[in-house]
């Protein structure tokens, strides 16, 4: 599935508790297509943040040495850019996690 919105995130932050055993440096994708009811983040079914790949590779590198994983909670609509991100991560050796509806 492609959009022409980009694979975008509204936040994101390290976080120990995504992963068991992990520093991850964690995503909230937004745009979501799910429609769950109850859900604890409904500001994200939004096209709401800045895009992901504009970012990844300097946000890693920030954290690099401190992180182990990269989280995204959520994959958007646009599954290119889901598959480029997670080509870059896997590059930096870093594992990854998709929690995805």
């Amino acid at each position: 599935m492609k959009t022409d919105s980009p694979l975008k995130y509204a936040e994101y932050a390290v976080t120990l508790s995504e992963v068991p055993t992990e520093i991850c440096l964690t995503f909230s994708i937004s745009n979501c297509r799910f429609r769950c009811a109850g859900c604890h983040s409904p500001y994200l079914q939004r096209d709401v943040g800045r895009p992901l790949l504009d970012d990844l590779d300097a946000l890693t590198g920030r954290y690099r040495g401190l992180i182990s994983c990269v989280c995204l909670m959520g994959e958007g609509r646009n599954w290119l850019d889901l598959q480029e991100a997670l080509r870059r991560i896997k590059a930096m050796r870093l594992k990854t996690c998709l929690y995805s509806g």
